[in-house]
């Protein structure tokens, strides 16, 4: 699976995760809830078919080096396991990374003159 697809998806269901903190804490069922709902779903089944596709890779012994997949296939102790360590470093690893991201553009902005270096 392609990292970017994993990383929109992640992005989709954060956003939802942010419109229903902007909504009220009621009990009532709200849009918000529902668009939360479908993203971690669509998030979870594409966790579950990104190990699914790696193990049966793997089985064959066709496929891409993946040093996470492989070491958390080999370690964990059940699926749930694999499935739940597999969403955390997902997330982590796309909010860790955009959070650099942003640091340095914002460093580079205010600091222009690491840009001619930046660019060699």
């Amino acid at each position: 699976m392609n990292p970017v697809i994993i990383s929109l998806f992640s992005l989709k269901a954060w956003n939802a995760m942010e419109a229903k903190f902007a909504d009220d804490f009621t009990d009532k069922k709200t849009e918000a809830d529902d668009k939360w709902k479908a993203s971690l779903k669509e998030f979870h089944d594409v966790c579950r078919d990104l190990l699914k596709v790696h193990k049966r890779a793997r089985e064959v012994g066709d496929y891409d080096e993946a040093p996470f997949l492989n070491a958390l296939i080999d370690i964990s102790t059940d699926a749930d396991e694999e499935f739940a360590d597999c969403c955390a470093f997902i997330t982590g690893g796309f909010h860790t990374s955009g959070n650099l991201l942003t640091w340095c553009v914002n460093h580079s902005k205010i600091f222009l003159s690491i840009a001619p270096k930046a660019s060699s």
